[in-house]
């Protein structure tokens, strides 16, 4: 067992649980620092080598994830619960497609929360998942300017791929 907090959950408690799990802003963004360099080549070899479709990706999580998260911190202010699942349910999804897995956890941590019940619960994990998203959105947009500027010389891995086993395209 990882630890436990004793009802009724106070913000502090909270905080401090998640500190000694290693998983407070800046660890979390130093997790998904290692999880966005150790799966960089993962991440390009899942768009086919292609340096381009990583920053069209990039970006589209840029602008996804800080919408989702505007939602999402306006849920818990309102404790709509049905706008609250939604949105760190579409979270969840986007940060494991990206493999940001420290987020992607305080995300999980996040959906077991009432917004309504356990509001400071939730405003304060939110306010966590936020620093971790907003973290590993940085560098997954730098990862995706190396990756261009690498590829920026040659053609994409699946190209050359091809190129090389003597399929045309």
């Amino acid at each position: 067992m990882d630890g436990y907090l004793v009802k009724p959950i106070h913000p502090t408690a909270l905080l401090d649980a998640v500190e000694r799990l290693s998983l407070e802003p800046e660890q979390a963004g130093s997790a998904d620092a290692e999880s966005a360099g150790a799966h960089g080549t993962a991440l390009l070899e899942q768009v086919g080598g292609d340096p381009r479709l990583l920053a069209e990706i990039a970006e589209l999580f840029a602008r996804e994830s800080a919408r989702h998260m505007t939602g999402l911190r306006e849920a818990v202010q309102i404790g709509d619960p049905e706008a609250f699942g939604r949105a760190v349910h579409t979270l969840r999804g986007m940060l494991r497609g990206v493999r940001a897995t420290a987020a992607e956890q305080l995300a999980a941590s996040l959906q077991s929360l009432d917004p309504q019940q356990q509001k400071e619960q939730a405003r304060a994990t939110c306010e966590l998942l936020e620093q971790a998203v907003s973290s590993f959105r940085a560098r997954l947009v730098s990862l995706a300017g190396a990756a261009q500027s690498h590829g920026s010389d040659a053609e994409p891995m699946a190209a050359r791929e091809r190129s090389a086993s003597g399929h045309v395209s």
